[in-house]
């Protein structure tokens, strides 16, 4: 009978587990071997590398166990031990898990919902220049979750994501002079940085560029090119034909003449097709 190799891994690896300390066993396996293991999904293997590593006090195993262990399907979803192993890594400096358990903490998955716990390790993650962690915080200053509400301190974190490049925060930016929060209403500052946004992909920018040519706000108001980004935003978010953006795109091509709305949908695709093309190199 042929024995599979991928059968026969798992019995050595099974071995190796039961006979070697984990001391051992880990010097001779690297947290590499294990990610190569979940890309090739081999997820029961790769667990087995990384309970190993995280019980060893490798905040990065740690994370990455938990990471799976929050993301999985079925019978490996455990979001308590999620929660455990975040916290783990967290203390021991690693920001992405500062701010997995923030998430954790906000939505209430694995612990109880702690809006205050939740700021906390935001904020620490994103003092450490963690982009993901210096948006959300900013989103806690914005609305008031978990810190007091604190428009100039939103914006400020939000500043600082973009000056690394995140869309994301710039298109809290365009939001903020829009509505004018905690700064005088400014529909030209709002326009430049929702462009920014839209520039990068962002898919609720290009929709907000969208509705900026329909409404004049910063700018002439651009049926045309209103459906543009219309187009953009929906090729972009993946939605199915007749989803909410499908229908806005049909409702702004009324508006538009034909050989234009033609022109204007084409031009959206070949953004699309160059953006994806550039993002794959």
């Amino acid at each position: 009978m042929k024995i599979s190799s991928q059968f026969l891994r798992r019995i050595l690896l099974s071995i190796a587990l039961s006979i070697l300390p984990a001391s051992v066993f880990s010097q001779t396996v690297d947290l590499d071997t294990a990610m190569e293991l979940l890309e090739a999904d081999e997820i029961e293997e790769a667990v087995a590398l990384l309970e190993l590593l995280a019980e060893g006090g490798d905040p990065v195993a740690q994370y990455q166990l938990g990471e799976i262990y929050w993301q999985a399907d079925g019978g490996l979803f455990n979001a308590v031990e999620a929660a455990r192993l975040f916290l783990l890594a967290a203390e021991a400096g690693l920001a992405e898990a500062q701010n997995a358990l923030a998430i954790l903490y906000l939505r209430g998955i694995g612990v109880e919902t702690d809006e205050v716990q939740g700021a906390y390790w935001q904020g620490v993650a994103a003092a450490q220049g963690y982009v993901p962690a210096q948006v959300g915080i900013g989103l806690r200053y914005l609305n008031g979750e978990g810190v007091e509400q604190d428009a100039d301190a939103a914006r400020g974190w939000f500043e600082v994501a973009v000056e690394q490049d995140d869309p994301a925060a710039a298109y809290q930016l365009g939001l903020i002079y829009a509505n004018g929060v905690g700064v005088e209403q400014d529909f030209e500052a709002a326009l430049a940085w929702t462009q920014l946004a839209a520039d990068a992909g962002f898919v609720a920018g290009h929709y907000n560029l969208g509705i900026a040519y329909v409404l004049g706000q910063g700018i002439a108001v651009d049926a045309a090119q209103a459906l543009f980004h219309f187009t953009v935003a929906y090729l972009l978010s993946g939605q199915d034909i007749g989803g909410p953006l499908y229908a806005v795109v049909q409702d702004i091509a009324r508006q538009v003449r034909t050989e234009e709305g033609v022109q204007r949908i084409a031009a959206a695709e070949a953004w699309v097709e160059e953006f994806l093309a550039n993002a794959e190199e």
